[in-house]
């Protein structure tokens, strides 16, 4: 400036900087503080905050917010939409505002809310009018007071052990008949089988979800039927993860023969191995609307797969798989699931091993991490009526073409490559036995079957039998010898010659083409050295 002394220097500028705060708490405006009986779809409201461009918005089971399965920062307007909550359940809830500078403190008090108990549940299980032994189904009812027996039998006739049947397994894992008055607990299901679909109309209390969004349902050591206490499905992976669980504690459903299951549908029972005779409570967690990341399960990967399934009268059990995974490793490993125990008489293929804590020895997988030249499997079968079945095998064209894959039948020891024949015939009264399965390089599979020359003459029964046109007639010779096999008709006379000659020790198979001869019996005879046998066998066109 300047004045009449002079002009002045230039004056100091001076200049200041607005720091910048982040937003004030918003004030908390609906559901009310405390309010009961809300729906399971509702509406967060809060009033404005000055400054805030967005809002983080947090919804818990828990007070402490740990974990917080809704955590949402990018709400923009002053309401944040709610849906698919559990009922009959405790909600926290709170908002904090957000603009350039950062996040603001979240409003306080924490408000919370709880849910209406109870909901409508509705849905059939279907049973014929005329049930088998098959027709068994594993079943529940959602709510913490499922009811009493009698709402699953209602309509079915009402004649225990004529109209209906049900079973709980206790921790003796020995199947226990239930009356109509007795209680099904929360989470349990139980095997029945009635006359008439089920039909189930409800309106039960549901559980209320601990801090961790979860639920506990009983269980006992051994082998549990637990039970989806929910009305809706609950992934299986969800509550391997709330539980710390291994990829081999597996929920197993039953729909005429086991299968592993991905979810516990509501009305639905599963087979479940508790291993852990410490642990008396599964937490299954209700599939709230999380923000949260879904944890991810590593899945073992799995080189191929081998299904063995036995056919019967009474039923199909399909659950028996053997294969190699890189995953697998002496011993059990992760990837043996335990067999459970059928309700009723049945047809059964296992592996069998020993258990450490001897409430199990029976397993449907058996991995191994590679075949070093060859690989063999030892499966059970087992029927108390005797084995008469239809062995099946699936999943051979995924096995590498450079190994062969023989099954060594149980009666005669006869080798079967299993490339060209899929299945095999089981005819005997005999209630267990055991077939091996070899996967191998050729040069590994010969020096096995070498080992498994037979040690007398045998002759097999035919296959088909009955037939049309064609079966096939096997036997062994435990040395080289001049063989002799013979058809001949009911009358004693010859009708055909199959083999005369000198053959090598070993199995040998042949087949007989009757679609020259007449529907009837006929017998075939072999002859090798001194042995003779003859057997009857039936062309029926």
């Amino acid at each position: 400036g300047s004045n009449p002394g002079g002009t002045s220097g230039n004056s100091n500028i001076i200049s200041a900087t607005t720091v910048g705060v982040p937003p004030p708490p918003p004030l908390l405006a609906g559901p009310a503080n405390g309010s009961t009986g809300q729906p399971a779809a509702l509406a967060l409201t809060w009033n404005p905050s000055p400054g805030t461009s967005s809002y983080v918005v947090q919804v818990s089971t828990s007070p402490s917010f740990n974990p917080a399965f809704i955590s949402d920062s990018a709400v923009a307007v002053t309401t944040r939409p709610l849906t698919g909550l559990a009922r009959n359940s405790i909600y926290y809830w709170r908002v904090a505002g957000k603009n350039q500078f950062g996040v603001g403190v979240f409003a306080s008090p924490v408000f919370s809310f709880s849910t209406l108990a109870t909901t409508s549940v509705t849905g059939t299980v279907a049973f014929p009018l005329n049930p088998l032994q098959s027709d068994y189904r594993m079943v529940s009812m959602p709510g913490v007071t499922p009811g009493p027996v009698s709402d699953l039998t209602a309509g079915s006739g009402g004649g225990q052990k004529f109209d209906w049947r049900a079973f709980r397994v206790p921790d003796s894992g020995l199947l226990t008949d239930l009356g109509p008055l007795d209680q099904i607990n929360v989470g349990e299901g139980v095997w029945l089988i009635r006359k008439n679909t089920l039909t189930i109309a409800e309106s039960p209390t549901m559980p209320p979800l601990q801090a961790n969004g979860a639920f506990p349902i009983q269980i006992h050591s051994g082998w549990n039927i637990v039970a989806n206490p929910f009305e809706v499905p609950v992934r299986w992976a969800a509550v391997r993860a709330q539980n710390g669980l291994l990829f081999s504690d597996v929920i197993q459903g039953w729909s005429g023969s086991y299968a592993v299951d991905t979810a516990m549908e509501p009305l639905k029972g599963y087979y479940f191995f508790n291993n852990n005779s410490g642990t008396t409570t599964l937490a299954i967690p209700y599939p709230l609307p999380s923000t949260l990341q879904q944890l991810a399960y590593t899945v073992p990967g799995i080189a191929w797969s081998l299904q063995v399934a036995f056919e019967t009268a009474d039923n199909i059990d399909a659950d028996c798989h053997l294969g190699v995974s890189a995953a697998a490793s002496p011993g059990l490993d992760s990837l043996e699931i335990r067999k459970p125990p059928l309700a009723f008489a049945g047809g059964e293929v296992y592996f069998s091993r020993p258990d450490p804590d001897g409430k199990s020895s029976r397993f449907s997988t058996d991995y191994r991490s590679a075949l070093n030249g060859s690989e063999e499997w030892d499966i059970e079968i087992s029927h108390p009526k005797g084995c008469n079945g239809m062995l099946r095998f699936d999943g051979v064209d995924e096995i590498p073409i450079k190994y062969r894959v023989i099954l060594v039948g149980p009666d005669d020891g006869w080798p079967i490559d299993l490339r060209s024949q899929r299945e095999y015939r089981l005819q005997t009264p005999v209630t267990s036995l055991m077939v091996r399965v070899l996967v191998g390089l050729d040069s590994d599979i010969e020096r096995k079957l070498a080992d498994l020359l037979p040690d007398s003459y045998t002759l097999s029964q035919n296959y088909p039998n009955p037939f049309n046109p064609a079966t096939t007639i096997r036997y062994g010779l435990p040395q080289r010898s001049v063989v002799n096999l013979t058809i001949f008709n009911a009358l004693g006379q010859q009708v055909r010659q199959l083999v005369s000659g000198e053959q090598e020790a070993g199995f040998h198979d042949v087949k007989f083409d009757g679609s020259r001869l007449a529907s009837g019996v006929y017998f075939y005879r072999i002859q090798a050295g001194s042995f003779v046998q003859t057997k009857r066998l039936i062309l029926l066109r």
